[in-house]
Parts: structure tokens; C-alpha cells; sequence
């Protein structure tokens, strides 16, 4: 008789299941919890005093703060940090990157000081396990997980990769470090866009022979609630945003064009909210001045609601039309919620949103988002003929149903990438 080992998964995350943040985490951690025998988090920020979500009964947080480390340990950290310095040598041309490389070992230095003895107890404390690492981001967090596998010579260590961890423009110093030792020492980076694997080959591998086994694009999911509804029935257009309000997000785009219009109704609800109340009250007012004087437009802000709000509003109301207007994305999740509820999209092409938003198809992608453009073309998606726009509507729960469905996508991506030794060629699983 075999004596099975106990499969255990160190799952790092920069917050869950601590406050808001990370929301598409809940939509993978079941399909986790159904695949490892135990998972424990290890959040790079937490907060007694913030939300804490509900977690599967085999998952554990650790948020144990370990002071120190022994010296054996502490001169394996340094001999890392000099690889690491010398690798990043030649990008270190100004002040501003020199502190981003400092802030972001400092960051790292804290994290692993704290997740280094509690994965020691953890090995120690019974013999017959595998244990694999997770980490969500691919920046610091990532970087931690590669130095605890390389102590411990855990069974594999990967990374995903979104958006602030892996595009360099959206750093104020146009940096973001370790990206060639993280390539390294990574048994898988895994992409939620194919447009993330391009980007991280051009930007940070040139003049490198590339082992193409080590990127796997694995679309994230969202889970079904909902059958295939082809049919709109409401007098008036009901759009809907969900994002947080910042820079980058420019939901102040979509009330200034909302202010152009004056010939049909329309009713925009927007989801999410600011870090900061300054923000919130300096978009709200925004919001007053260009809207509060419209008839033809009714709107309501929401601020910032649980993940599960959203999906109840979605099962509840009829939607004729999601809008996304970030200047710079990964590849929304927020989208991929819309379109299995059947909802066409409007959306700038950033990142990898041109993976799942197709012109004349299930939406519109603009090169280039204007408030101008996109008033004149929700004027014109309210003037088609209802075939043609239940046509937008089914291709869209089509487009969800086949690449971005949970169900398919996070039990592929436990059983293809997670689990399994690292393949000889490009793995792309949705």
C-alpha cells in the first residue's frame, strides 16, 4: 500500500483574504482547496481591524510577524541580494530607480523574514508532504517565494502576472526590478494574457535565451451564475462600470460623455470606489456638475461593495452594456464577470482586453477612448435593430462560456500548471 503524501500549497498574496482587494482570488481558492489537502496564505499586508472573507475549511492564515532569522539564513538572503544587484546593475541610470530597487528588497526582506519560520514549522511538522508555492504577483511577493524554494527545495514555485507587477509604465520610475532573476528561479511564470508574455520577453529577456517551457498563459475566470440571456427588455439603457476610481481607471470619462448625450435614457451604475476620501468626493463632484442638470441621465455611485454585491445586482437587473475605460489593464476580470451575464462591452484596447473584447462581435474595443467616441457609439449600439443586438449579447456569453469560464479554467490550471512537472514547449490553457 502507497503512503500518499499530503499535497500543501503556500499561497502568496499582497492582502486576501484580508479587506476588498483581490476579488478574483475568490473565484480560484474552491478550485484550490479541492486539489491540496491543505493551503496556507501568507499575505504580504494584513489587518486585524480590516474584512476578513470567508476561506474554505483547509485553509489557514498565517499573519505571524517572525522578528528574526538565524545567520545561516540571513547570509543566504544577502548572497541572493548581490545576484540580484548585479543583474540589475545596468537599469539603476537614475535616483528614482535606485529607490525602487531599495524599497522593493526592503519590502521583500520584511516578507521573508516573516514567512521564512513559519514554512520551517511547517516542513518540520510532518515529513510526508509535498508543498508547492503560489504566489499571486509576480513582483516582491514572487520574489520571496523563489528564496523560500530555494531554502527548502520545496516541489515547484510559481507566479502570475497581471498588470502593476509585470508593465514597467506603471511605475512611476518606469522600473520594475527582478524580473530576469525571477525568470530564473521560476519553475512557471503564468500570464493572464498573451500580451503579458509578449511584454515580459521584450522588456526584460532580451539578448537572453528564452526557455519557452517556463510561460503558460492561463486566463483567469469568473463563475457561473447565470444562463445565456439574448433578450433586453427594458424602455431605457442601463450601463454599468465596476473599477476603482484613479488615474488609470478614468471613470470620469464615462460621465463626461454621458454629458453629450441628449436624445436617448440612460442609466450608469458604477461599482468601486477611491483610496481616499478626497478622491471620492472630488469624483462625485465631478459626476454632479456634468450630470445632475441631465433629465436623460440618471446615475448612482456605489462606492466600494463586496465582489458578491456585484454578481447579485448582475442576476437581478438587466444590463445593456458594461464600460471599461483604463488607460492601462491586464486583462479585466470586471469584463469577464459582464459577459457571463450576456452583457457587450465597450472598452479601451489596454493590455490584454483585446483577448476578450471583439469588435462588432460582443462589443467594441476603441484604439484610443474618447468621452466624443464613446457617447457617439453609445447613441449608436441604442439604435440597432434588437436582433442584431441579442447577436452582441449571445457572442459574449459565448466568448466567456469558452475562455473565461472558472469551472474550465482554474481546474485546468491546478491540473496542467500547478501540479505537473514543467512542460517542454508554450503551455496555453483556457
Amino acid at each position: 500500500m502507497t503512503n500518499t503524501k499530503k499535497k500543501v500549497l503556500l499561497f502568496y498574496t499582497h492582502l486576501y483574504p484580508f479587506g476588498t482587494g483581490e476579488a478574483f482570488v475568490e473565484n480560484e481558492i474552491n478550485y484550490l482547496s479541492e486539489n491540496f489537502d491543505e493551503i496556507l496564505i501568507l499575505p504580504l499586508y494584513d489587518s486585524p481591524e480590516m474584512l476578513k472573507r470567508q476561506t474554505p475549511e483547509n485553509v489557514r492564515i498565517d499573519i505571524s510577524k517572525n522578528k528574526k532569522i538565524n545567520l545561516k539564513t540571513f547570509c543566504f538572503f544577502l548572497n541572493q541580494i548581490l545576484i540580484l544587484f548585479f543583474l540589475e546593475l545596468p537599469h539603476l541610470f537614475n535616483i528614482k530607480r535606485i529607490k525602487t530597487f531599495v524599497y522593493c528588497l526592503r519590502v521583500t526582506y520584511r516578507y521573508f523574514k516573516s514567512t521564512n519560520q513559519i514554512i520551517k514549522n511547517e516542513l518540520l511538522s510532518e515529513e510526508n508532504k509535498d508543498i508547492y508555492c503560489y504566489a499571486y504577483w509576480g513582483n516582491e511577493i514572487a520574489l520571496c517565494a523563489i528564496l523560500n524554494h530555494k531554502i527548502y527545495k520545496t516541489k515547484k514555485c510559481i507566479a502570475r502576472f497581471h498588470r502593476w507587477d509585470l508593465y514597467a509604465y506603471t511605475n512611476a520610475a518606469n522600473y520594475l526590478p527582478f524580473k530576469k532573476y525571477i525568470y530564473q528561479h521560476l519553475d512557471k511564470l503564468v500570464f493572464i494574457a498573451q500580451d503579458g508574455i509578449n511584454y515580459y520577453k521584450q522588456n526584460y529577456l532580451k539578448n537572453t535565451q528564452i526557455n519557452e517551457s517556463k510561460f503558460s498563459l492561463n486566463y483567469l475566470g469568473t463563475s457561473p451564475h447565470s444562463a445565456l440571456r439574448s433578450d433586453y427588455t427594458l424602455n431605457h439603457f442601463r450601463i454599468v462600470s465596476c473599477s476603482g476610481i484613479n488615474s488609470n481607471k478614468r471613470v470620469d470619462l464615462i460621465a463626461t460623455a454621458l454629458s453629450l448625450i441628449d436624445d436617448i435614457s440612460i442609466e450608469w451604475i458604477h461599482f468601486g470606489g477611491a483610496t481616499t476620501t478626497l478622491i471620492w468626493k472630488k469624483f462625485e463632484n465631478t459626476c454632479k456638475n456634468l450630470l445632475s442638470k441631465k433629465r436623460n441621465i440618471k446615475y448612482t455611485l456605489k462606492g466600494n461593495v463586496k465582489n458578491n454585491e456585484v454578481i447579485e445586482f448582475y442576476i437581478n437587473n438587466e444590463v445593456f452594456l458594461f464600460i471599461n475605460s483604463s488607460i492601462s489593464e491586464g486583462l479585466p476580470v470586471s469584463i469577464m464577470e459582464a459577459m457571463s451575464f450576456s452583457i457587450p462591452v465597450l472598452a479601451n484596447n489596454a493590455g490584454g482586453t483585446k483577448e476578450i473584447v471583439e469588435n462588432s462581435f460582443n462589443g467594441t474595443l476603441f484604439k484610443n477612448i474618447t468621452p466624443e467616441l464613446l457617447s457617439a457609439e453609445l447613441i449608436r449600439l441604442s439604435k440597432l435593430p434588437i436582433e442584431e443586438y441579442s447577436l452582441y449579447r449571445i457572442n459574449a456569453y459565448k466568448t466567456w462560456n469558452l475562455k473565461f469560464n472558472a469551472e474550465k479554467n482554474y481546474q485546468t490550471f491546478v491540473e496542467n500548471t500547478l501540479l505537473i512537472k514543467p512542460e517542454s514547449a508554450l503551455a496555453v490553457f483556457y
